[in-house]
């Protein structure tokens, strides 16, 4: 199965409606398995939040840590978003407003979790296989 942009946002939302969901795959994910920057950086500031406060943020504390890491207030985050970028920012935020808009929602999570491993494998293979130069 190839892992789309699409199927990565869905995967992260999954992550964010369904906080036992979140605290049991956090831990095993890196902020470099979403191909989209976007998605990286929203994943970074909510497992930061997480980290911190053992609650997920509200899509208004995800809107002002966007605000401020696109803006270099804060460079304590590692995803950078270029300005080529903002469509993708956007896209991505209106569907994690969303999803911290509505109840929290475990109906995706028996799938996620069950491609998890499968979606991290091949995720961390492609990357190795750039780092080294290796074609598909």
């Amino acid at each position: 199965m190839i892992y789309t942009r699409d199927w990565q946002l869905k995967f992260l939302c999954a992550l964010i409606a369904d906080p036992a969901f979140f605290n049991d795959a956090e831990k095993n994910l890196h902020i470099d398995d979403f191909d989209i920057p976007a998605c990286r950086l929203v994943f970074e500031i909510v497992r930061r939040y997480y980290r911190k406060h053992n609650a997920l943020p509200t899509y208004s504390v995800i809107g002002i840590e966007i605000e401020r890491a696109c803006t270099g207030y804060d460079l304590n985050y590692q995803t950078v978003i270029s300005s080529a970028e903002l469509e993708s920012l956007g896209w991505v935020l209106r569907e994690v407003h969303a999803v911290c808009s509505s109840a929290p929602n475990t109906n995706n999570t028996p799938y996620f979790k069950g491609e998890m491993k499968k979606y991290l494998a091949q995720m961390r293979m492609a990357k190795l296989n750039s780092e080294f130069g290796v074609s598909a």
